[in-house]
């Protein structure tokens, strides 16, 4: 079961700013994980005929110079072109002049032969590769035919000759791989009626750093050397994907905090950065998503009731209102929801151990902790103890939603006596087994000091889980995120969660 969400709100800022007058090129920016591919593979499917788009994810460009990776940048949309749109001259006459000023047909094997090489630094899927290996064939033959009416043609000798000292050299802007690619394009996009030639190069997130500027500095060369703003093989569009933020950090790292990453960058890109966020979409997803969780059969009143419900039939559980505060602050990703999505959630057979003087050593399974059972289940979704910490810490700081004001406004007691039990174990040791009359205080050095009593809800032993009432005299603001902070670095100190 695949996760599909609306991006119909970003398509149409996108789309807005693709097709701004003169924005040849384009920061498409946005952090690591939240969906960026996603969304271009969306926006720039074969029934968007206002575009054709040629996409490159040069995550294997590892290579040591300029031109190898300009080399294989001209390979790789030559592939596109040929495994995704059909690219093909089987069977179409060549003109003499195209023999001339564009094929340059002598090197087509050698170009070939070079090609062949370069398949797995492209990070093409496997079942593309035939495709393109057909239509290089018939290039081969068309090129063959090319070549005898070349040799009956003496007198163009000094062009011809010309044209292959130009083909020797790939690396210049005008060889036959670059003419060769600007034609395609251009006879692609007018059989196609698209009014629009797009190059996306995805994943610069994923390069390695000493590649990205390497990258970059291809781009920047055509610009310098020609003093014009028209883009590389005629693309209309160049979209860099990646986080604007990162590249800054690494570019500083690597030039110096001193260096001026402004006056580098802006000739990336022609008008603005285009920042991607999609969480606002996302978050109104929230109970679809936790509704394709699949919870085991057993316990699914229990996870109705204890995590999927709030106080109340009509208020929101413990699930879905971490869920949601993640997604907007931008701490849980598109890629976690998708790869966590219509997976199997189940309790955890896990217990704590509970030693006391008077019963001596008691066992309380994690079902009777419904925050603990919430925490695993996050932890889970987000890869582990520490990255689910990570996340929280980031919706700590970041501005809450009107939903979770309100939650936390009117379900306080409820959420901070849910917690309690998980937050303070260490201190209460669940006495309560006891000594029902105990009152405990959670204390921290911010000021928060908490009195609170434990109870244990609902007498059958399936059903039953642990909870605080919090008495008068606490202090100091109680927001349930915050605590939910506390909590899971408590769980990790304590090497109860991983």
């Amino acid at each position: 079961m695949s996760l599909d969400i609306s991006v119909s709100g970003q398509n149409e800022l996108f789309e807005k700013h693709l097709k701004e007058d003169k924005n040849e090129r384009i920061i498409f920016s946005g952090a690591f994980g939240i969906g960026k591919t996603y969304f271009l593979e969306n926006f720039f499917t074969p029934s968007q005929s206002d575009y054709l788009a040629i996409k490159l994810s040069p995550v294997n460009y590892s290579i040591s110079s300029n031109e190898d990776i300009f080399k294989l940048i001209k390979y790789d949309i030559l592939f596109e072109l040929a495994s995704k749109h059909g690219l093909t001259l089987e069977g179409e006459p060549v003109s003499w002049d195209v023999a001339l000023g564009t094929l340059l047909p002598s090197r087509a094997a050698s170009i070939i032969q070079s090609f062949l090489p370069l398949i797995p630094l492209l990070n093409k899927d496997m079942e593309s590769i035939p495709v393109v290996l057909t239509a290089l064939t018939s290039w081969v033959t068309i090129a063959d035919g090319i070549s005898k009416q070349k040799s009956a043609a003496a007198k163009e000798t000094k062009v011809i000759d010309f044209g292959e000292q130009i083909a020797a050299m790939y690396n210049l802007e005008s060889d036959y791989i670059t003419t060769f690619l600007e034609n395609s394009l251009t006879t692609l996009a007018q059989e196609k009626k698209a009014k629009y030639k797009v190059l996306i190069i995805d994943d610069l997130d994923r390069i390695d750093p000493e590649h990205i500027f390497r990258l970059f500095n291809i781009f920047s060369a055509h610009l310098d050397y020609h003093k014009i703003s028209s883009n590389k093989f005629g693309f209309d569009r160049v979209i860099f994907v990646c986080d604007i933020h990162n590249i800054r950090n690494i570019f500083h790292s690597r030039y110096g905090t001193d260096t001026d990453f402004t006056g580098y960058i802006d000739k990336f890109f022609s008008k603005e950065i285009f920042f991607f966020n999609n969480e606002a979409e996302i978050s109104n997803y929230v109970d679809h998503i936790i509704a394709g969780f699949n919870f085991e059969k057993d316990p699914g009143a229990y996870f109705q009731q204890r995590i999927l419900q709030g106080r109340n039939y009509n208020e929101q559980g413990l699930l879905h209102i971490i869920f949601k505060e993640l997604i907007l602050s931008g701490g849980l990703k598109m890629r976690r929801l998708k790869e966590s999505y219509a997976n199997n959630f189940y309790i955890p057979s896990k217990i704590l151990k509970v030693s006391s003087p008077e019963s001596g050593t008691e066992d309380i399974p994690y079902r009777n902790l419904p925050a603990l059972v919430t925490i695993e289940i996050l932890s889970r979704i987000l890869g582990g103890g520490f990255a689910l910490s990570k996340a929280i810490k980031t919706a700590v700081k970041y501005k809450k939603s009107i939903e979770y004001q309100t939650a936390n406004s009117r379900q306080t007691n409820w959420l901070v006596g849910m917690l309690l039990p998980v937050l303070d174990y260490s201190n209460h040791q669940f006495s309560v087994l006891y000594n029902p009359e105990i009152v405990y205080g959670y204390n921290h050095t911010s000021g928060i000091h908490i009195p609170y009593t434990i109870t244990i809800a609902n007498s059958h032993s399936h059903d039953r889980y642990y909870f605080a009432h919090t008495q008068p005299g606490t202090k100091g603001s109680l927001d349930f995120l915050f605590l939910l902070d506390l909590t899971v670095d408590s769980l990790l100190q304590q090497n109860i969660l991983r």
